[in-house]
């Protein structure tokens, strides 16, 4: 039969593995939330009035590709030779080279 402190050994024995189990549950529920926590902070970026403005100037753009946006920079800002960098366009005067 059972005596008293085998019955304490494996009420602390199951009580143990109960724990761990629940802080594993509760570990990936935290994970979960996390996760979502930065969707919706991301997700909260794209409904500003600016994000919808900026958005909207892109969308409504009269030009089709790269070269188009070159050329109509360069007859808006300066007019003189265009050269293509990875993200923006430089104009200078070659004669100041």
């Amino acid at each position: 039969m059972l005596d008293i402190p085998s019955i304490s050994a494996l009420v602390a024995a199951v009580g143990v593995i109960v724990g761990v189990v629940l802080a594993i549950l509760e570990l990936r529920n935290i994970t979960k939330t996390r996760q979502m926590e930065l969707i919706m902070s991301i997700y909260s970026l794209f409904t500003t009035r600016g994000y919808m403005e900026a958005w909207e100037k892109i969308r409504t753009r009269e030009f089709k590709d790269y070269d188009g946006y070159v050329k109509k920079r360069r007859a808006q800002t300066c007019g003189f030779k265009a050269e293509r960098t990875f993200r923006h366009t430089i104009c200078y005067q070659p004669e100041f080279l």
